[in-house]
């Protein structure tokens, strides 16, 4: 069982987000083809939640009182629903003056996770800037969603992947038989799809390449875990 912690609805998703019965957000695709592409399972069991809803469940006389913002509500999130056994996978955006920052917070939250549980795989990963610029920056992925744009191999230090992601898709008609909402959201999966891990790694190698590479062993072990049940 797989716990994915993001910041918003779109990350994690969640009913009326999704289209249909599809509620999965960008975290479990993304993390489903980065799968695919290690060998490890293509489907898998998993719980999804924002990091903020993760706080505000806790109980208001056992939150940590230490202040600080995104580190250590992410800090929060994950010692309040670390399983005694298992996988948790949360992303969060890192602007660039703040990625030296939240990297030395994240060392500091995975050496806190060891202590409870040593036998849980904790992976944070930084999306520098936001999660939309690995969509962007792998052709395949933009193919998939529709785009015919290039885009600037600024990559990683692109002040607004979201707004850039939606002005591009926005520019493709809508088919026959789907609101905006819903052909938005296809888009996004067809995006994570066709993502090539090695391609948006070479890119973004801050952000996405340290994400995958801590990843990958975890998803293969996983794989030979369900080989073994």
């Amino acid at each position: 069982m797989i716990l994915f912690l993001g910041e918003g609805a779109r990350d994690v998703g969640l009913p009326g987000v999704s289209v249909g019965d599809d509620h999965e957000g960008d975290i479990p695709r993304l993390v489903r083809r980065m799968s695919e592409c290690v060998g490890g399972p293509a489907r898998f069991g998993y719980q999804a939640a924002t990091i903020r809803e993760v706080v505000e469940n806790i109980p208001r006389a056992g939150r940590p009182t230490r202040s600080g913002g995104k580190a250590k509500d992410l800090r929060d999130a994950i010692l309040a629903s670390l399983p005694p056994s298992g996988i948790v996978v949360a992303i969060i955006d890192a602007r660039l003056d703040e990625i030296d920052q939240l990297q030395g917070d994240v060392r500091e939250i995975l050496r806190q996770c060891q202590e409870r549980s040593s036998t849980t795989s904790v992976v944070v990963g930084l999306a520098v800037q936001e999660i939309e610029i690995w969509m962007l920056v792998d052709p395949h992925s933009r193919t998939a969603a529709g785009i015919s744009a290039d885009v600037a191999s600024e990559a990683e230090t692109h002040p607004d992947p979201k707004s850039l992601w939606a002005s591009l898709c926005g520019m493709c008609p809508v088919p026959n038989g789907f609101n905006g909402e819903q052909f938005a959201d296809m888009q996004r999966r067809k995006a994570w799809e066709a993502l090539r891990p090695e391609v948006v790694t070479a890119h973004c190698p801050r952000g996405f390449g340290s994400f995958f590479s801590e990843l990958a062993p975890v998803l293969r072990a996983l794989r030979s875990a369900d080989s073994k049940a």
